[in-house]
């Protein structure tokens, strides 16, 4: 038995939302899309007047933060009391939560599909349809928002977009750009998702594009906010997988940091030496041996760089 349309809203010449029953359905170019989903997020009322709130990005940061993400994906939808931790709900009625729907899908389009002022797992898909049934200003902007939002460097909106495959329609030139000028922000969530590896986004991406892994790492390596630990890290696990060519071309002009670093990891390498070991090679941390074979190139080809360190190598 077909349920009674009671409301219909129009927003452009493709999006229409209809109250079908109790429900809040979206329409593209005539087809049914999908059901809305909740409207409510529940911010406690001290949060309203902080720095924090005002800071938010955009609606898939404000759900981490006030409890409708998982850990992990965005598909457990579930709102919290926060006191009791026990699903929240609020008798709102249909009709109220249809113009509600109404009002957030028609800001959105007024404001150029601007992914952030939805739930990534509803303007992905919706904007991807709208540019397939011909919305030409969906198609400019799909991909513009994918970098976007990969630049916003939120775990769970890059782990939805790998996961779902949206980082596939950025082609390489878009996706070098991406990586060859990394923004700060995406250098400390990159250095935290190296050493976290699983459940962080940044590192999904990486995982998928090998080549521009190693292009980012690079990147970390040289940028001024590599402490010695991620320097560590990086030279001990990850770094001497790369091929030589690779390596060399990190030593032929290396940033200051990255020599800084070096440096700290020769001078404090016998901090783990074992002088009970017979072997020579474990008397010093594996990264000691990785320091002098680094600073000796660094030598050979620009010596001045090592010169005010005065080391002996």
């Amino acid at each position: 038995m077909n349920k009674k349309i009671t409301r219909e809203f129009k927003v452009n010449k493709f999006i229409t939302l209809k109250l079908v029953g109790v429900e809040t359905q979206l329409y593209v170019n005539d087809e049914e899309f999908g059901q809305c989903a909740s409207l409510l997020l529940y911010v406690p009322a001290e949060d309203l007047f902080t720095k924090s709130i005002k800071e938010i990005d955009s609606v898939d940061e404000a759900a981490g933060i006030y409890g409708l993400n998982d850990d992990d994906e965005f598909d457990k939808f579930d709102l919290l009391d926060f006191e009791k931790n026990e699903p929240y709900y609020h008798d709102i009625p249909p009709e109220t939560e249809f113009w509600g729907h109404c009002s957030n899908i028609q800001a959105w389009v007024e404001h150029d599909y601007d992914t952030r002022l939805l739930h990534t797992n509803l303007a992905f898909p919706l904007l991807k349809k709208l540019a397939d049934v011909g919305d030409s200003y969906a198609k400019r902007v799909f991909k513009e928002e994918i970098v976007l939002r990969l630049e916003s460097n939120y775990p769970l909106v890059i782990t939805y977009l790998v996961k779902e495959g949206y980082t596939d329609y950025l082609n390489d030139d878009e996706l070098n750009a991406f990586f060859d000028i990394p923004s700060p922000k995406f250098i400390k969530n990159l250095q935290k998702a190296l050493k976290k590896k699983k459940g962080h986004g940044i590192w999904d991406l990486l995982k998928k594009k090998p080549n521009y892994a190693k292009k980012a790492i690079c990147k970390i390596l040289e940028n001024e906010s590599c402490d010695y630990d991620t320097f560590e890290f990086i030279m001990e696990r990850i770094f001497y997988y790369f091929p030589e060519v690779e390596r060399n071309n990190l030593l032929e002009n290396p940033s200051e940091k990255f020599v800084e670093n070096a440096v700290h990891a020769y001078k404090n390498g016998n901090d783990d030496w074992d002088p009970m070991s017979d072997d020579l090679e474990q008397k010093y941390s594996t990264i000691y041996y990785d320091a002098i074979e680094i600073l000796k190139k660094i030598q050979k080809i620009m010596p001045e760089r090592l010169k005010k360190y005065n080391l002996h190598l």
